[in-house]
């Protein structure tokens, strides 16, 4: 009996070191995993930028032409914060009914969102710290949100600061572009903006590059709202421009970026036919605009903006883009911006030329506007609203329960 205790005491001796023994080496797995998984994740972003800087930032690309004194790691700083705003563990995007999707709110050095209340979500703009006597409301797609640049380099901070040059009036500016927005999801922005009180002094919509696909209305389903849900899901995988950096950041084989962006271009690379449909839907919301404007005393400026594929002297995207794929995306845009400047000339104020009277590289990767081209826009923009007779800014919680929408 007593040889028995003696073993039994043995063997649990023998588990408690067996168990001591485990718990430690798990606890020092884990502890490598987690060490090993820092590691890799930083050196990823690293090589990441690198990566993004040798493939798609433009030829000839000049940061000083009109000296705004930007730091030599300007670009580099810019990636890595439009990075972590598409790629952190929350999307980039929230559902939003009626408009699908918003941008979530999102702060860093470069890049600031902020969603207030009766609002929707905007980025910070450079304003002045004065009583606003009229206000600029700007819509657009990722060209006037500002991808690959600074808060105070989109255009919409520069037609801040050229608009208040004079301190005769004091302005101020809200930028509500939105990555991959269409003209629909922006005329329906400025609906619902309308119906949350809103009554700027001016609606600036600079559209031409995200046309919309064939039928450009909303998903309101709930599989469509369950998929801002899914903090593995990119939401911006149809974007030709950000498939070389999403390709980067899931692969890391940057031989990949010339098939997927070839890919991706396709979208725009529609039928002939389709042109017309097409342009159809520019000139029906670019009509409704101005009837909604007329209609709560808002002026309404719908501008053909500068295209990387139509007009542009400095083109970098035959560096990515495959003939014959390149030559019939530039033929329908050439087709739908003839389309809408000879039908509707008082419609639009045509901005396509701005980018060869500018007569230097204006875009930063495939088709964003570098920070030196935006503050050329903005002083074109500047000059057309100056012409305007703008009226009074104006804000009431009353005005959006008395909305007709």
């Amino acid at each position: 009996m007593l040889n028995i205790s003696k073993a039994f005491l043995k063997l649990k001796d023998f588990y408690r070191i067996f168990v001591i023994v485990f718990f430690n080496a798990l606890v020092l797995i884990l502890i490598l995993n987690f060490l090993a998984y820092y590691v890799l994740l930083n050196k990823s972003k690293k090589d990441y930028s690198a990566d993004i800087l040798k493939f798609i930032i433009a030829d000839g690309y000049s940061t000083n032409l009109y000296n705004l004194d930007l730091p030599d790691n300007y670009i580099e700083a810019n990636i890595n914060d439009m990075l972590n705003f598409n790629h952190r563990a929350n999307n980039e995007f929230n559902y939003y009914p009626i408009l699908e999707n918003v941008h979530s709110e999102f702060s860093s050095q470069n890049i600031n969102i902020v969603k207030l209340q009766q609002d929707l979500p905007k980025r910070i703009s450079y304003n002045l710290n004065c009583e606003v006597e009229k206000s600029v409301y700007c819509f657009g797609g990722s060209t006037t949100f500002g991808y690959l640049v600074a808060d105070m380099h989109t255009w919409p901070s520069f037609l801040s600061k050229e608009l208040n040059k004079d301190n005769n009036t004091c302005y101020s500016i809200s930028n509500y572009g939105t990555n991959g927005y269409t003209p629909n999801q922006e005329t329906l922005q400025f609906i619902e903006l309308i119906k949350l009180g809103h009554r700027p002094s001016v609606a600036v919509f600079l559209d031409g590059l995200n046309v919309g696909g064939e039928y450009s209305g909303g998903e309101f389903s709930k599989p469509f709202s369950e998929r801002f849900d899914n903090p593995t899901k990119n939401n911006l995988q149809y974007l030709v421009s950000n498939l070389p950096v999403i390709n980067l950041i899931k692969n890391n084989e940057i031989e990949d970026v010339f098939s997927d962006s070839n890919s991706a271009a396709t979208i725009l690379a529609f039928s002939q036919d389709k042109n017309q449909l097409v342009s159809n839907g520019l000139i029906f919301n670019a009509e409704l605009r101005k009837t909604i404007g007329e209609k709560y005393n808002i002026q309404v400026i719908n501008i053909l903006q500068p295209n990387a594929f139509y007009k542009n002297k400095f083109s970098n995207i035959s560096h990515i883009i495959e003939q014959p794929l390149l030559s019939e995306i530039e033929k329908n845009y050439e087709t739908i911006y003839t389309n809408l400047i000879n039908s509707k000339p008082f419609l639009f104020n045509d901005f396509s030329n701005l980018s060869i009277e500018y007569n230097a590289p204006a875009y930063i990767d495939l088709v964003h506007y570098s920070p030196e081209f935006n503050y050329f826009l903005a002083t074109q923009i500047s000059k057309t609203l100056k012409n305007l007779n703008m009226g009074k800014h104006e804000f009431t919680i009353e005005s959006a329960c008395t909305s007709s929408f």
